[in-house]
C-alpha cells in the first residue's frame, strides 16, 4: 500500500467536514431535511445502490446504540453470517466505521472505495446546485460500497444524528431498534423530546419489526404511534420482553430474557461492564429473535457466545490497574448519569480523579454537575476535531470550581491524563470522559492506532476531486 495514497484518501474524505456551520433556522429545517434525503438517494443511485446489496439492522436512540450494534453483530457473525458493522463516531480510525466481521476496512480498500465514491459525489454536486455533501454523508456512503463489495450477510449501521432524515435512513431494514430518547442534540432536532422522539422513531419502517427501549412515557407514546401507523410490529423492553437477574449465582453481567408469549433464554452474560448493558444487551437479543422470523435464524450457542464476545472501546472500558483507568465516552447528561452509577457499582468508595473534556455544543452544565460532585479532583482538558470544538479547558476548570470540587486545567490532553494519574495514586481511579473525541484522543497510550495518519487542515469548502 503506498501510504501517500491512503494519506490523500482521507484528507478528500476530511474535507467534507463543514466547519463553522450550525445547525439550520427552526423555519429551514423541513427543507434542510428533505435535501439531506434526496441527495442521498440520488449519491446511493449513482453508485448502483449499494446499500440494497445486503440486509441490515438499523439501530438509533439518544444512549447504547453503539452497544446495542455491537452486540448485534457479535451474535450474527458467532452464528456464522457474514457481518458488517458500521457505528459513529470512531475513536482513533475513520476505518472503524467500516468493519467486516471484525476486520476495519484496509488501506487499499479505503483508497478503492473513496476513487469509486468521487465521480458520484461530483454527479451529486451537479445536479444540486450549491450542496455540498458532508462528512457523514460521504462516510455513510464509503461504509454502504464497502459492505456491498464485501458481500455481507446483513449490516448492522448505528444512526449518526436523529434518524428520520439521518443519511443512513436510505436503508430498508429488517428490524429496527431504538434504545432510548433523551435530550442530546435537542438545538437540532428539539427543542421538546417528544421532537427529539418523532426524529429516533422514522426509523420504523412499513410491516418490519420495531424494538424500542424507550422509557420516558411521552417518547415512548411517539414511538408507539410512528409503529402503529406504518404497521410495524412494535417490542417494547419492559413490557413485551424483560431482562431481569439470574435466580441464582453471581449477577454482575448474567441476566435471564423473556419474551410474553415467546422464547426464554436463561443465564445470558456479557463482558462489558455496567449494569445498563445487560439493558442493551437485552435489546441486542429482541433484534436477533425478531431477525430469526426474517430469515437470518440464530441458534442459542451463538447468542451465549456473541453476546460474551462483544466489545466496544470507550465504553466503561479499563485500559489500566493502579490506578485503574477507564474511559467511557459519556457526552450527554443520560449517559453521564449511567457512567456515574456504573462506577459506583465497580469501584464503591475508591477516590475518582476525572479528566474531562466536553464538546461546545453539549449541555456542559447537565454533564458537569452530573458527574463533578462524585469526584474528588477533576483534571480538565480540551479535545475537539475540525467543525466541533471543545469547551476551552480554563472556563471549563471555572465551572467545575463553582461546584465546590476541586479542578484545574490542563489543556494538553495527554498531559492531562498524565496528570490525573499522579493524582489518583496507586489505589485511586481515573475515569476519562466527556466526549469520544477525547477518549479516542488519548486511547493511543494504551491501544495501538491502527492508522496513525496526521489529519490536515483542507478548506473550509469541500473540493469534489481526488
Amino acid at each position: 500500500m503506498n501510504q501517500t495514497r491512503y494519506d490523500a484518501a482521507r484528507r478528500f474524505v476530511d474535507s467534507f467536514i463543514h466547519e463553522g456551520k450550525g445547525p439550520p433556522a427552526p423555519s429551514e429545517r423541513p427543507a434542510f431535511w428533505r435535501l439531506r434525503l434526496e441527495t442521498m438517494r440520488a449519491l446511493m443511485d449513482q453508485l448502483g445502490e449499494p446499500h440494497r446489496g445486503f440486509a441490515s439492522v438499523h439501530v438509533g436512540g439518544t444512549s447504547g446504540k453503539g452497544s446495542v450494534s455491537a452486540f448485534i453483530a457479535s451474535v450474527l457473525q458467532a452464528a456464522g453470517y457474514r457481518v458488517g458493522l458500521h457505528t459513529t463516531p470512531f475513536l482513533q480510525s475513520p476505518r472503524e466505521k467500516c468493519a467486516v466481521n471484525g476486520e476495519l476496512i484496509g488501506q487499499d480498500e479505503f483508497v478503492e472505495t473513496v476513487h469509486r465514491l468521487t465521480p458520484a459525489l461530483s454527479e451529486v454536486v451537479r445536479r444540486f446546485p450549491g450542496y455540498h455533501p458532508s462528512y457523514v454523508q460521504v462516510s455513510t456512503a464509503l461504509a454502504f460500497q464497502h459492505f456491498a463489495t464485501q458481500q455481507v450477510d446483513v449490516a448492522v449501521v448505528e444512526v449518526s444524528v436523529g434518524g428520520r432524515f439521518d443519511f443512513t435512513n436510505v436503508l430498508a431494514p429488517e428490524v429496527a431498534v431504538v434504545t432510548n430518547v433523551g435530550m442530546d442534540h435537542a438545538i437540532a432536532i428539539g427543542p421538546a423530546i417528544e421532537d427529539i422522539a418523532w426524529h429516533k422513531a422514522g426509523i420504523i419502517k412499513a410491516g418490519v419489526p420495531a424494538i424500542s427501549g424507550v422509557a420516558d412515557p411521552r417518547a415512548a407514546a411517539v414511538v408507539a404511534a410512528q409503529a402503529d401507523g406504518v404497521g410495524a410490529p412494535l417490542l417494547r423492553l419492559g413490557i413485551d420482553f424483560s431482562c431481569s437477574p439470574p435466580t441464582a449465582g453471581p449477577k454482575a453481567g448474567r441476566f435471564d430474557w423473556e419474551c410474553l408469549g415467546g422464547p426464554a433464554y436463561r443465564d445470558l452474560s456479557i463482558s462489558l461492564h455496567g449494569d445498563h448493558q445487560v439493558e442493551n444487551a437485552g435489546l441486542a437479543v429482541a433484534a436477533v429473535d425478531a431477525l430469526g422470523d426474517r430469515g437470518f435464524p440464530v441458534d442459542h450457542e451463538s447468542l451465549r457466545i456473541g453476546l460474551k464476545r462483544a466489545f466496544v472501546p470507550g465504553r466503561l472500558e479499563i485500559v489500566q490497574q493502579r490506578p485503574t483507568v477507564v474511559l467511557d465516552g459519556a457526552h450527554n447528561k443520560e449517559k453521564v448519569r449511567t457512567l456515574a452509577g456504573a462506577l459506583r457499582g465497580l469501584f464503591g468508595i475508591r477516590p475518582l480523579t476525572v479528566v474531562l473534556g466536553v464538546g461546545a455544543a453539549k449541555d456542559v452544565a447537565g454533564i458537569v454537575e452530573m458527574l463533578a460532585k462524585q469526584a474528588v479532583h477533576v483534571v480538565c482538558t480540551q479535545a475537539g476535531v475540525r467543525g466541533k470544538p471543545a469547551v476551552n479547558a480554563t472556563e471549563l476548570a471555572a465551572f467545575v470550581s463553582v461546584l465546590g470540587v476541586t479542578a484545574e486545567a490542563v489543556a494538553d490532553p495527554d498531559m492531562a491524563v498524565e496528570r490525573a494519574i499522579r493524582l489518583a495514586g496507586s489505589n485511586g481511579v481515573v475515569c476519562i470522559t466527556g466526549s469520544f473525541y477525547l477518549v479516542g484522543r488519548v486511547r493511543d497510550r494504551w491501544s495501538a492506532n491502527p492508522d496513525p495518519v496526521e489529519q490536515v487542515v483542507a478548506g473550509h469548502r469541500p473540493v469534489v476531486s481526488f
